[in-house]
């Protein structure tokens, strides 16, 4: 097998190393398949490769050759190596294995996952994921010893191995009134916030710019999915996909895209991990996240190369962009879940919204259009004056704003805070001194 310089220096840590359990965090399109393949294949013994999902089983069956088994649902052939769907492996006896391998290891703080990983405390285990870290929090620190860490994106883009992406996002957080469960929005939130106003507009700007593209759309709920097909289907053929659409018409949908025979996709957390379909140049963003991982398991559908495509193009309607960053930043992350600081060249530049075209960047000037970059410069005067007795002070500004405050716009405020990490304690002190009354306890009861 012909690996690529980065897939090749990867192998060799893993081979190399002393530690007994190692993480690989490689950005989505790096061909981590294709590692584990040869990882198997070098260390020579007998391999467990744990999955959660059909596609992915199938994409690891066509790396590991015709030696391959399977044992997933009623599905069992003999083999070296194993692939095993995870939630078949809890319900069995375990299959005997020196190597075991897990595909999107983020996932394996989870109970199922942690259960039969723990079946094999002797083995070598080597996993593998674009975002280590788990998307509902935690630490993977207690599973894995060490963090091998791969390219990253703008490294893969730079190599020809990812394809270019362009960004362009909205200005508003539209999720800003949403509230938060177990470290995401309400899904009857985002669905209530996202239907009208939001959809149209997005479908409006989608259409009006990239309507001919091949698209994947990303939806808060079955009832959002199919007000944006309607939406859509004005501007070509498309199809609904969710966890519930049977294998073969998933299967069939995604061929149906590459070719050109349909025009766009609409997931309910369907097309993300797994889901592979380079022609795919527009990424349609109609669902808000607090994931950082699922944000970039997103984005990643629409950045691998095919032929013909010069890039891609992310349209998001969610404010997305503003919570996480460009898809394209680096994201490499600790066993720990915190993300690691990459120094960059050259004078750090933070990101910008486009005034005209919305479109993201660091640059000097807008890609897209050529707009310079907006510049806010601070002026120092001095003048004289005398000081005077102060009797009292009209309230002005944030002063204002404040006093003015709807309850409504208090509990928003509350929640931005509880968002931003604040604790309870913090956020009551300061809606006391900016509102002059205590918050309602039920904000951060209701977030619970």
């Amino acid at each position: 097998m012909n690996l690529r310089p980065y897939q090749e220096s990867i192998v060799s840590r893993v081979l190399a190393s002393q530690h007994r359990r190692s993480a690989i965090c490689s950005p989505t399109g790096s061909g981590k398949t294709a590692i584990f393949a040869e990882i198997h294949r070098r260390f020579g013994k007998r391999t467990v490769f744990l999955c959660d999902r059909m596609e992915l089983v199938e994409q690891a069956l066509a790396h590991f050759g015709d030696e391959a088994g399977v044992m997933i649902g009623s599905q069992y052939r003999p083999g070296n190596p194993m692939v095993v769907g995870v939630f078949t492996a809890v319900r069995r006896q375990p299959i005997p294995a020196d190597l075991v391998l897990v595909d999107e290891c983020h996932l394996s703080a989870a109970r199922t996952w942690r259960t039969v990983i723990e079946f094999y405390p002797e083995a070598r285990v080597v996993g593998a994921t674009a975002t280590l870290y788990r998307y509902g929090g935690g630490s993977l620190a207690d599973l894995f010893d060490e963090a091998i860490a791969g390219p990253s994106v703008p490294d893969l883009i730079s190599q020809g191995f990812l394809c270019p992406v362009r960004t362009f996002a909205s200005r508003e957080d539209v999720a800003c009134a949403a509230r938060v469960r177990a470290g995401e929005f309400v899904a009857e939130d985002l669905d209530r916030i996202m239907r009208g106003q939001v959809l149209r507009s997005a479908v409006d700007l989608w259409g009006a710019r990239y309507g001919g593209k091949r698209t994947i759309a990303f939806a808060t709920s079955k009832a959002h999915a199919y007000d944006l097909w309607d939406a859509m289907r004005w501007y070509g053929p498309g199809m609904v996909v969710s966890e519930d659409t049977p294998k073969a018409d998933r299967a069939s949908a995604r061929q149906r895209l590459s070719e050109g025979s349909l025009r766009f996709l609409v997931s309910i957390d369907a097309l993300g991990i797994g889901f592979d379909c380079p022609p795919v140049e527009v990424g349609l963003m109609c669902r808000p996240t607090l994931s950082r991982g699922v944000y970039r398991q997103q984005a990643g559908r629409i950045m691998r190369t095919a032929p013909g495509k010069a890039g891609a193009v992310l349209l998001d309607m969610a404010g997305n962009v503003a919570r996480h960053g460009l898809p394209t930043a680096p994201d490499i992350t600790d066993l720990n879940g915190k993300v690691i600081p990459i120094p960059k060249r050259g004078r750090l530049v933070g990101m910008v919204n486009c005034p005209k075209c919305l479109c993201v960047y660091e640059e000097e000037a807008c890609p897209e259009c050529g707009t310079p970059r907006p510049h806010q410069k601070r002026v120092l005067r001095t003048v004289s004056g005398t000081l005077d007795e102060v009797i009292g002070i009209e309230a002005t500004g944030a002063q204002e704003w404040a006093q003015r405050a709807t309850p409504e716009a208090r509990e928003s405020w509350c929640r931005k805070k509880l968002r931003a990490g604040w604790s309870p304690k913090q956020i009551a002190a300061v809606h006391k001194r900016m509102f002059g009354c205590w918050p309602d306890r039920s904000v951060w009861e209701g977030a619970a």
